[in-house]
């Protein structure tokens, strides 16, 4: 956490197949400064 306010909420969950396993597998992450640059340069 940084400590920042923000407008923006996002919830994300993937889907993944991993072995005998098919669901939701929660890769996908909205933390990263990557996912965060995506988010802010769609709001």
């Amino acid at each position: 956490m940084t400590g920042e306010e923000t407008t923006v909420v996002v919830a994300i969950t993937s889907y993944g197949i991993i072995g005998p396993c098919a669901g939701t597998d929660f890769l996908v992450r909205t933390d990263t400064a990557v996912a965060l640059d995506l988010v802010d340069a769609r709001s």
